[in-house]
């Protein structure tokens, strides 16, 4: 996660949407195995959910940061 305070909202914004887009597919990973199979690795699920946490917090960080952005004079 880059703080530089040259980057643009635009960045910004776009980096947001692609953590959203990995938190998807994470999630999306985690929908196709728990259905293909009774029995899946606790371990393994915990940390893809840790994962998922972790991107939509990134990406609520680059969202705010943008709104601050916009916001200044």
């Amino acid at each position: 996660m880059n703080d530089d305070t040259d980057t643009t909202i635009d960045t910004l914004l776009n980096e947001a949407g692609e953590y959203l887009q990995y938190a998807q597919g994470v999630v999306d990973l985690l929908i196709e195995r728990t259905t293909e199979i009774e029995l899946c690795d606790r371990r393994q699920t915990l940390l893809a959910l840790g994962a998922v946490g972790v991107l939509m917090k990134l990406s609520t960080h680059r969202a705010m940061q943008a709104h601050h952005r916009w916001q200044l004079p």
